[in-house]
Parts: structure tokens; sequence; C-alpha cells
């Protein structure tokens, strides 16, 4: 189905309007290691992840001087590669990191571009959010880079005769690397919630449906 401007500014706005908080917690509690945490474990683990994010942005940008995702790559010395991707209705492959040194974004939704201009929203055109998948990556490439510590995103599976299972939540993970994207960039929209600007003029039914699920 087409969909009209007014409806199609009606979807951004209401994924601008997604309370961010509300979100992760649901995702994290909803994580088969996540949900393993009590409420109150949840909310403390999102404000480490989102402090850490806080701290990396200040550290990389504001001492670093590197002030565009471009110059970050580059002080990384990463590569990065636009090709296109499958993707499905409700799967949107929109980047990954490579190990070691390697960013793919999915280059198909370039072709969107036409779409998001003639609603009268470039800030949702590739141009733009390809550098929030880019940063988003790149956090996981200083990840591996630098060792970061991220032991406060574990959680134990098990103890037995004085051993114990510890388990990443990768989930908390991801949270640290979309407040990274978005505090690196001044993104609107929360990075998590790219699937859904991506996929929009592919599959406007159902994304439709699926934002106005969202709390």
């Amino acid at each position: 189905m087409a969909l009209s401007t007014e409806v199609v500014q009606q979807i951004v706005n209401r994924l601008k309007a997604v309370d961010t908080q509300t979100l992760i917690y649901q995702t994290i509690a909803a994580d088969r290691i996540g949900k393993r945490l009590s409420s109150e474990e949840i909310s403390r683990k999102i404000d480490i992840a989102e402090q850490l994010a806080k701290q990396l942005v200040h550290h990389y940008k504001d001492t670093l001087k590197l002030e565009t995702v471009e110059q970050l790559v580059a002080y990384l010395k990463l590569n990065v590669e636009f090709r296109e991707e499958k993707i499905e209705e409700y799967f949107a492959i929109i980047g990954f990191f490579e190990s070691p040194n390697r960013i793919v974004v999915n280059n198909v939704y370039r072709q969107n571009d036409v779409f998001w201009l003639a609603h009268g929203l470039p800030e949702c055109t590739f141009e733009r959010w390809s550098q929030v998948v880019i940063a988003h990556e790149a956090f996981h490439a200083i990840q591996e880079q630098k060792k970061l510590d991220l032991s406060e995103f574990e959680t134990e599976l098990w103890q037995f005769a004085g051993f114990k299972k510890r388990s990443p939540i990768t989930a908390l993970i991801e949270v640290v690397a979309n407040y990274f994207a978005q505090y690196y960039t001044g993104f609107e929209l929360y990075p998590a919630l790219l699937d859904n600007v991506a996929l929009l003029p592919l599959y406007p039914e159902g994304v439709s449906e699926q934002v106005s699920s969202l709390s």
C-alpha cells in the first residue's frame, strides 16, 4: 500500500516519541539471558551502559577531537564497505562488524532516499542514518581493539562445586553500542529503531503495524 506524506510523518513522529528507557528495559527483560536479572538490576545496568557510552564518546570525540564518524573510523583503522545484503520483511540487516577491521553497511537501502525526500524527511535518508550504523559498529571495533571491560554486562548462569559459569548479556552490550552511536552522531532516533526506517519504504503495511505497537 502507498502511504501519504501525512501518514509517513506520523510514523516517524511516533518513532521519535518512543520512550527509549522503556524500550530498552523491555528488550533486556525479554532477552534469553537478560531475563535472569531482577528489575532493579536491569535498570542499574542500563544506566551503566549509557554512562559507558558517554565516557567513550567524550574520549574519542572531545578528548581526541575525532569530531566526525569518518575521523573515528580513520583513527581506528577500519575499512567501511557498502554492499548489498539480503533483507526480509521482519528482519533488516543494516550493518555489521567483521573482525578485525571491517564494517559492512547494507547498501540496498540507499534506493529508499527518493521515498524519504519525497515525504520531506531528509533526516531518514540512508546518507544520514548510515553514519549511525557505522558509529554503532565502530563501538564493536573499540570493544575488540581496546579489550573493554564489559563484566558489568554479564550474569551468572550456574555455580557448582566452586565453579561458576558466567555469560555476557549481548542485548546490554548492544545498548552501549546504540547509545554510543546516538551520542556520537546526534541522531534523534534511538538506533535500535532504525530497522523501521530502513524497511518502511519497502514494507509499509508491516512496518506501520509494528510501529503502532510500540510504547
